[in-house]
């Protein structure tokens, strides 16, 4: 029997009929590139997308599935919520926002009361939110029931449309739970 025991620099491969263990060496550190934020692996480029026929498309998130480039103007920027149904989203403490990076699959934002933190899945099907974790200050109302709606909207979220200036959150019926406009 074999078995891969994997540690940080190294992998250990052990043996079960007796011999002994042989340890791998580490594998070389990858190539870094100097950028504003230190040093980074290098970034694989595309092909100019005007010398290509076909629309391009990049790897989606979280999932590898292509994924037109159009729909990722949602990604790296921040969204502020301008309606949830019919509550008053301008009497909370600050507007209620999120900022998907596209980077990591990551969501971070307000639910207008308290922070909020996730991951989403973009790709061919739609856009996903993970169940966020929120801060827990506690919130007077509108702004707790307009939190709960917030999260509501994103375990609902199964596709989006973005429209001029804006992005709309669509449930698994097409139907348009919130919309947001872009405040980057």
């Amino acid at each position: 029997m074999t078995r891969l025991i994997c540690g940080i620099g190294a992998i250990v491969l052990l043996v079960a009929c007796g011999e002994e263990a042989s340890e791998v060496p580490e594998a070389p550190d990858p190539p870094q590139v100097q950028s504003e934020d230190g040093l980074r692996p290098p970034v694989d480029r595309p092909e100019d997308p005007i010398e290509s026929e076909d629309p391009p498309v990049t790897e989606g998130i979280r999932t590898g599935d292509p994924v037109e480039v159009e729909d990722h103007e949602l990604l790296n920027r921040e969204w502020q919520f301008v309606e949830v149904g019919a509550l008053p989203l301008d009497q909370l403490p600050a507007p209620p926002d999120l900022y998907l990076d596209g980077t990591d699959g990551s969501v971070a934002g307000s639910t207008g009361c308290n922070r909020l933190v996730g991951s989403f899945q973009l790709d061919e099907e739609g856009l996903t939110f993970s169940p966020a974790a929120t801060t827990r200050m506690g919130c007077p109302d509108p702004a707790s029931e307009v939190e709960s709606a917030i999260l509501d909207v994103l375990e609902r979220t199964r596709s989006h449309r973005l429209i001029e200036g804006g992005l709309e959150l669509l449930d698994e019926d097409e139907g348009v739970i919130a919309r947001l406009a872009s405040t980057t």
